[in-house]
């Protein structure tokens, strides 16, 4: 018994101790004072801290990106896989050819594997909906050249010498339906048949990760001693209006929060023989997830220009052009998540801020109302 009652003295002696060391002195209830002022000041700090709250719980929740620039060391012959889905409202499908060529000498023409082309009708009673009359004249003697007559060719008795002779003059033949030798052939029925229709092209490929270039463009596009061309049969380039809206176009897969320049992008050509130009830098991109699972895409940037290709000019051709270069430099996006400590920490701030100002408010509005009342008590307040 004797113990237990000194154990007793010693644990009140603690007791009389920890109260001196309580810096959060309780006035007596009878003592404090209530306000309007400060219930409304309450209200509204109780609301400012359950907003805060909730802004930093989504920010908890959330995951940041934390970016770090590399060296790129990725292997030189990996493949870049283009992802395009591009509408052609003036130029129909049997005119567009989807090609790519790069430094290292690879081409590929008229791509037609994981591509596809929608016509797009734009009125049911489409101009040329019926084949082109072909004309019985009486044999000549002589047919006419159009104006492309020289001293070694006087005659030209069928399209082939009518295009022939136009080569020579390096003059390009705007319109087939005044060449009388040329009304039967099958490419000029062709450009009857798709007036007032369009094209939806869109699928990828996969291309070397080197310097190069893609493009969607009218004409037969063949391989000629190292050179890429486009035949446009003698049609000139004002016969090709290469109007498109891109849906989308992109490098490699995508991931979250990754941004797609050409989205939406929508370039109105009001006529002919325009060549829409878009330079490409593009980024070689990891993205590292909270897994530890990497993705290895690309990210780009682009500018653009318009060019209109004149009848006589001997380079550029009108269409949708994609020249890209590859930095040397690499980004890597990490996922992080933020501690829950320092979620913690936030939560106290803002608690123990918000209190704080809305404390100095209401003391500065309780004093305010006291000393504004006191003068009106006294006759002194005007």
């Amino acid at each position: 018994l004797h113990t237990v009652v000194i154990n007793f003295r010693m644990l009140s002696q603690i007791i009389r101790q920890m109260r001196r060391l309580d810096a959060y002195s309780k006035p007596v209830e009878d003592f404090r004072i209530r306000t309007a002022f400060g219930g409304t000041v309450t209200l509204i700090s109780s609301m400012v801290i359950g907003i805060l709250f909730f802004n930093e719980l989504m920010t908890y929740l959330s995951t940041e990106i934390v970016e770090e620039l590399l060296v790129d060391t990725t292997v030189g012959d990996a493949r870049l896989k283009i992802n395009f889905d591009i509408v052609f409202p003036a130029m129909a499908c049997s005119f567009l050819s989807v090609d790519a060529m790069d430094a290292s000498g690879q081409f590929q023409n008229d791509v037609t594997e994981n591509v596809w082309k929608e016509p797009i009708h734009w009125s049911e009673n489409n101009v040329g909906t019926t084949t082109p009359t072909i004309q019985q004249s009486k044999a000549r003697n002589c047919g006419s050249c159009y104006g492309a007559e020289t001293s070694e060719i006087q005659c030209c008795n069928s399209c082939d010498d009518v295009m022939e002779a136009y080569k020579r003059k390096g003059w390009a033949l705007n319109s087939m339906d005044s060449v009388e030798q040329c009304r039967d052939r099958e490419w000029v029925q062709k450009l009857h048949h798709s007036l007032n229709q369009g094209c939806h092209v869109y699928g990828w490929l996969e291309v070397s990760k080197v310097t190069g270039n893609f493009h969607i463009a009218p004409g037969s596009s063949v391989k000629d001693v190292h050179v890429h061309v486009h035949n446009l049969h003698q049609l000139g380039p004002s016969a090709f209006n290469t109007s498109h809206t891109i849906k989308h176009f992109s490098f490699g897969q995508s991931f979250p929060g990754k941004k797609f320049p050409l989205d939406g992008e929508t370039v109105i050509a009001n006529k002919g023989g325009v060549m829409v130009h878009y330079f490409v830098k593009i980024v070689p991109t990891v993205y590292v997830d909270l897994k530890q699972n990497r993705l290895l895409t690309h990210q780009f940037s682009v500018t653009k220009s318009k060019l209109d290709i004149d009848v006589n000019s001997p380079d550029g051709l009108p269409g949708f052009f994609v020249s890209y270069e590859f930095s040397p430099l690499m980004v890597q996006l990490n996922e992080k998540e933020k501690p829950f400590t320092h979620f913690l920490t936030d939560i106290c701030v803002i608690v123990g801020g918000v209190f704080t100002v809305a404390s100095l408010i209401d003391s500065f509005l309780y004093h305010s109302s006291r000393k504004l009342a006191e003068k009106i008590r006294q006759g002194k307040f005007n």
